[in-house]
């Protein structure tokens, strides 16, 4: 294990669709300015900047699913995925390894760039799933029900109720991300009370960086 990696705690933020996990990672860079690295971005820059990725992408989905500069509709791909599972596999197991290997370097670089900070926020819809919890000191767990993430999505995306609990179904379920949380953030409520909240979690996360440091 590396001196950085002792030295800097790492954060695995995690949450169900439409959540707030995103939310929370922003709060706590904005006003914290802790350093936050988006599996999701590592997934499309896996996709752009890989083009063994993107063939094989063509090769499985076909034509259907590129425009004519051979650019990825990740829109009508993910309505594909989220309603089939088999499709979702595929996109996993051609995706999910190129972004891994994008996620660690950032981990990495992140712990060199700002070795001042306390913590690394690994925001993850897919932490548990992707097995990235066993590499984190840390798991945080936002939650909201269901019917408040099909409220938010449907204003942020334009989603009907129907795909929102399609994509939140093909995620572990909120109660295994709980069980699995070292802290859990109810997000089922106001922005006013998540920003009281991100707060608390802030200054516990503090405490453990700090005794992580002393465990060296």
């Amino acid at each position: 294990m590396c001196a950085e990696r002792r030295q800097i705690l790492y954060v695995g933020l995690t949450g169900g669709f439409a959540a707030g996990k995103s939310t929370v990672s922003k709060l706590l860079h904005d006003q914290f300015g802790i350093p936050v690295i988006d599996v999701d971005q590592a997934g499309r820059r896996a996709v752009e900047e890989s083009p063994a990725v993107l063939a094989a992408l063509h090769d499985a989905f076909g034509d259907a699913y590129f425009t004519a500069a051979a650019k990825l509709k990740r829109k009508k791909l993910g309505e594909r995925v989220f309603r089939d599972e088999q499709a979702r596999a595929t996109l996993n197991r051609i995706v999910h390894p190129a972004m891994l290997k994008i996620v660690a370097a950032e981990m990495k670089q992140a712990a060199e760039r700002t070795p001042r900070t306390p913590y690394v926020v690994v925001d993850a819809a897919l932490l548990f799933e992707l097995d990235l919890h066993k590499k984190m000191d840390v798991v945080v767990t936002v939650w909201a029900p269901l019917s408040v993430c099909q409220r938010r999505a449907g204003r942020r995306d334009g989603l009907t109720k129907t795909e929102v609990a399609a994509r939140y179904q093909a995620q572990w379920s909120m109660a295994q991300k709980i069980v699995g949380a070292d802290y859990t953030l109810d997000n089922s409520t106001t922005r006013a009370a998540l920003r009281t909240a991100v707060r608390h979690l802030h200054y516990q996360l503090l405490d453990q960086a700090q005794q992580k440091r002393r465990r060296g």
